[in-house]
């Protein structure tokens, strides 16, 4: 966790306060919210590598990226430069990218793709 903050803060720009916000949302939960904030996670990225043959603009894909995108307000409450980042950490990291690719070779370009079309589309 620490090591991913500080990649977070000097590679992908993410604000100290941001991370910093995010770890402490993550201790204040109980063991079981713990759990299933990881279920639900672990469930989003299971769906996302199911649609890798889908359009990662196509509703299908879209739909989870907006799971996802609900998901992460457990943790802060990110706008469009730190969606984008996540898409951008997932693809290009290799620790990210090594856990993306044993799920699905194309996961992490599916992840990116869908992320950034995603973020393009806010209103």
């Amino acid at each position: 966790e620490k090591q991913w903050a500080q990649e977070a803060i000097e590679q992908y720009g993410y604000d100290n306060s941001l991370v910093q916000e995010s770890a402490r949302r993550w201790r204040m939960l109980t063991p079981a919210d713990k759990d299933r904030i990881k279920a639900e996670g672990d469930a989003i990225y299971r769906d996302f590598a199911g649609l890798v043959a889908e359009d990662p603009a196509g509703p299908k894909v879209q739909g989870v990226v907006g799971r996802w995108h609900a998901h992460l307000g457990n943790f802060c409450d990110p706008g469009p430069e730190v969606l984008a980042g996540l898409g951008r950490m997932y693809a290009d990291n290799p620790d990210f990218r090594a856990t993306f690719t044993a799920m699905d070779p194309e996961l992490p370009e599916l992840l990116r793709d869908a992320i950034d079309y995603y973020v393009a589309n806010l209103p």
